[in-house]
C-alpha cells in the first residue's frame, strides 16, 4: 500500500508540476508595439537628444462604452411631421465623444430603424444628422453608439545604471487612437519618476528599455512583454583636417572648405546637422552653409566640403557645427583641440605687400631664435603684412651705397620680417634706402607680388 500510495504521490507531483509550468509559458500572440523615437541619445540635460519619445500601439487597451440614448428621454428623437424623403433630422446625443458610428433604432426595440442613415457631424459635441430615404410623420427613434475617453496605460523604463525601471504612464493621443505617448528625460544623475519632466538616470554606453505588459493579446493566452532598446552616448564628434589651415591667404574669394568629422562613441554622425558658418571681422555670422557630405546618417567618420558665396577682401573666420545621431553637439576648433571652439582665419588678400620700414643694426640669432641688435652688417625689413619666406632672396632688394648679400623671412620671426645682411658695415648714423628691386619680387602668403616701394632706414 505504501508502494502504491508513493507511486500515484509521484504522478500526481509530475501532474501538477506540468500544469504550473503551462500555465507560466507564455503562448499568447500580441499585437502591441512599444517603440523609442531613436536608437541612440545623450544625457546632457541642456540638448534636445535626451528627452525620449515612448510610444505604445496597442488597440486593447483603446476601451469604449457602450450607449443607447432613447426617444423616451430626448423629445427630439423624432422626425417632424409630413417630414419628406431625405429631410435631415439633426440630433445631440447624451454622452460624449462618440466613438465609431451611431446605429439608428426603431423606437422601444433593439431593431434597426429601416431605410434610415446616421452621420456623426462633430463627435467631440455628439452632433448627429439623420437622413431617411422614405417619408417619416412623427416617427420616433432611438440610438444606439459607443462613446470613449483618454486612457492612460503604464510601462516600465529602465536603463543600465536603474536596473529596476521606474513606472512611466503614457497618456493616448486620442479619445480612440489606441496610441500612447510620454517623454522622458535622461540625466547622468538624476531619477524621478514623480517629476515633471520624468528623468531616468542613464550613463554612457547605457542600455535603456522600455517595457508595456500586454494584459489581453489577441489570441487570449498569457500576458505577453513587448519591448523596445536603445543605447545612451555622451562623447562628442572630433573634427580633423580642417582646410584651408588657419591664417591661410588667398586670393581667391570662393575658396573651397573641407574638412574630416569622426563619432567614435557609436552613434555615428548626424549629416543633415553639418554646417559651417562664416563670420566677418566684427565676428558677426555672414554665412551659413550647408556642406555636401560624403558619408551616411551613423557612419562613424564622414567628410565635408563647401565653396561659399564670394567673400570681399577681408579677415574672415569660420567654423563647423555638428550632432551625432544621439544628439550630442560639436563645434570645430582651428587647432582641433576637442576642449576649445575657436574659429579658423581665413585672409582673402588682392593688394601686393609694401615696405612699411627698415631699421639697421637687427639680425636674427638662428641659435636663440631671437632677434639681435648692434649687427653693422645687417638690417630688417618690415612689410605691412606676412611675408612668402619662398619669395624673398638677396636679388628683390637693393641698400643705398651698399651690397645686399642675403635676404631671409625666418619661420620664427615676426610676421613680415625680412633680414638683410650686407656688404658693407654700417656707420652708427647710417639711414641708407632700401628698396625692392624691380628686377626681383617679394609675395605676401596668398601670393600677391610686388617689386617697387622704398623706405629709408632708421
Amino acid at each position: 500500500m505504501k508502494k502504491q500510495f508513493g507511486l500515484v504521490s509521484i504522478v500526481g507531483s509530475i501532474v501538477l508540476l506540468v500544469s504550473m509550468m503551462a500555465s507560466s509559458v507564455v503562448t499568447g500572440a500580441t499585437d502591441a508595439t512599444v517603440s523609442l523615437d531613436k536608437s541612440w541619445y545623450t544625457n546632457e540635460t541642456a540638448l534636445a537628444g535626451d528627452t525620449v519619445t515612448i510610444t505604445v500601439t496597442d488597440a486593447d487597451a483603446n476601451t469604449t462604452t457602450d450607449r443607447t440614448d432613447l426617444n423616451s428621454g430626448n423629445a427630439t428623437f423624432t422626425w417632424a411631421a409630413n417630414s419628406v424623403i431625405g429631410a435631415p433630422a439633426t440630433v445631440v446625443v447624451t454622452q460624449t465623444p462618440i466613438v465609431g458610428d451611431v446605429t439608428i433604432l426603431t423606437a422601444t426595440t433593439s431593431n434597426v430603424f429601416p431605410a434610415a442613415t446616421a452621420t456623426v457631424v462633430d463627435a467631440t459635441l455628439g452632433i448627429v444628422t439623420l437622413i431617411s430615404t422614405a417619408a417619416q410623420d412623427d416617427t420616433n427613434f432611438d440610438l444606439k453608439y459607443k462613446t470613449g475617453a483618454v486612457e492612460n496605460i503604464n510601462i516600465n523604463l529602465k536603463s543600465t545604471q536603474v536596473a529596476a525601471g521606474i513606472t512611466v504612464a503614457l497618456v493616448e493621443t486620442g479619445t480612440d487612437t489606441g496610441i500612447f505617448e510620454k517623454t522622458v528625460d535622461l540625466h547622468p544623475v538624476t531619477t524621478a519618476a514623480g517629476a515633471d519632466p520624468i528623468t531616468l538616470q542613464a550613463l554612457n554606453l547605457n542600455t535603456v528599455t522600455a517595457t508595456y505588459v500586454d494584459t489581453s493579446p489577441k489570441d487570449g493566452g498569457a500576458n505577453v512583454n513587448v519591448t523596445a532598446e536603445a543605447t545612451v552616448e555622451t562623447s562628442d564628434p572630433t573634427f580633423a583636417s580642417l582646410l584651408p589651415a588657419d591664417l591661410y591667404s588667398t586670393q581667391a574669394t570662393q575658396p573651397t572648405l573641407s574638412g574630416t568629422i569622426a563619432d567614435s562613441g557609436g552613434s555615428g554622425i548626424d549629416i543633415s546637422t553639418v554646417q559651417l558658418k562664416i563670420y566677418n571681422a566684427a565676428d558677426a555670422l555672414t554665412q551659413t552653409l550647408a556642406p555636401t557630405v560624403t558619408g551616411s546618417d551613423g557612419d562613424a567618420s564622414i567628410t565635408y566640403s563647401v565653396v561659399p558665396a564670394a567673400l570681399t577682401e577681408a579677415l574672415w573666420t569660420w567654423q563647423v557645427t555638428v550632432n551625432d545621431m544621439a544628439g550630442n553637439a560639436s563645434i570645430s576648433d582651428h587647432e582641433n583641440d576637442a576642449d576649445e571652439d575657436d574659429k579658423t582665419n581665413l585672409k582673402i588678400d588682392m593688394t601686393p605687400p609694401a615696405i612699411s620700414s627698415a631699421t639697421t643694426g637687427k639680425s636674427w640669432n638662428t641659435d636663440t631664435d631671437a632677434e639681435v641688435s648692434n649687427d653693422v652688417d645687417s638690417l630688417v625689413v618690415l612689410f605691412g603684412e606676412a611675408i612668402d619666406a619662398d619669395s624673398v632672396s638677396a636679388a628683390d632688394f637693393t641698400v643705398e651705397n651698399n651690397t645686399v648679400i642675403s635676404a631671409t623671412a625666418y619661420a620664427d620671426a615676426a610676421d613680415g620680417t625680412v633680414y638683410i645682411s650686407l656688404g658693407v658695415d654700417l656707420a652708427a648714423d647710417a639711414t641708407p634706402e632700401v628698396s625692392l628691386a624691380v628686377s626681383g619680387a617679394v609675395s605676401d602668403t596668398a601670393g600677391n607680388a610686388r617689386n617697387t616701394g622704398s623706405v629709408d632706414a632708421a
